[in-house]
């Protein structure tokens, strides 16, 4: 504190240019931290969701969102499928039925979606679907090339971007044929590959860009857009990108 008093009185414009940057640097931190806190805090609002939210979950499976997915995956030939943030499995459960030889697996980071959705599907017959707790940036617990599909939809959109990367990369390693994403895609190509806030909690990115930059050949990736009746995410911009391997 002295050494600053003494710079203030002998050095007085370099004192205010110093404390300028750091007054910068300051709002810069406190940003970053908003960020995250803000992001992590929609992980903890679906982590902490209650049944009666995961029940209306369960109750829209079969929306025509669940039945655009279909469609979306239709010209993919595949015997299993990993689905990441697939909270009580209402997706994969229209699934299942048009696919009933396939190994169907979801991982969530609701526990008791998870457990509801196990008990739901079972009750329903449906016995080629398995969800597990975990979250979508480690995928550690699947080995290489073990889903011959991996996709998400709407769940990318609450990760931050420090962690993206990370989720995409997993997702590479662990299929073996293709990864689908349904998310918000920008619409035109970003500086900031890192991805484009516009609300607390959600993310809009240029998605090509991420794939390209974690080791996916962009020649291989088609995005289409999602038609608003299917999907109209606040702030625009649904699209459904496929990255085929083979």
């Amino acid at each position: 504190m002295r050494a600053l008093e003494k710079l203030k009185k002998q050095y007085p414009r370099l004192y205010a240019f110093l404390k300028n940057i750091d007054d910068a640097l300051q709002v810069t931190y406190t940003c970053r931290m908003l960020k995250a806190k803000l992001t992590d805090s929609r992980a903890r609002y679906w982590s902490e969701q209650a049944e009666e939210q995961i029940r209306g979950v369960w109750e829209s499976r079969n929306s025509p969102g669940s039945r655009y997915l279909d469609t979306a995956l239709d010209s993919i030939d595949f015997s299993s499928l990993l689905e990441l943030g697939s909270s009580c499995g209402n997706r994969l459960a229209v699934l299942a039925a048009a696919r009933p030889d396939a190994r169907l697996v979801g991982i969530d980071i609701n526990r008791l979606a998870v457990e509801c959705g196990n008990r739901w599907l079972l009750a329903e017959g449906i016995k080629n679907v398995t969800l597990e707790w975990g979250r979508i940036e480690d995928l550690s617990a699947y080995a290489d090339r073990s889903f011959d599909v991996v996709f998400s939809w709407a769940a990318l959109i609450y990760i931050r971007p420090a962690r993206i990367l990370e989720v995409l990369k997993g997702a590479l390693r662990v299929s073996a044929k293709a990864i689908v994403l349904i998310e918000m895609q920008s619409e035109t190509k970003q500086q900031n590959r890192r991805g484009v806030y516009y609300r607390p909690g959600n993310w809009k990115r240029d998605y090509i860009a991420l794939l390209e930059e974690a080791g996916a050949d962009p020649s291989r990736i088609t995005c289409e857009w999602v038609d608003k009746g299917i999907w109209n995410p606040g702030g625009g911009g649904g699209a459904c990108l496929k990255y085929l391997k083979t």
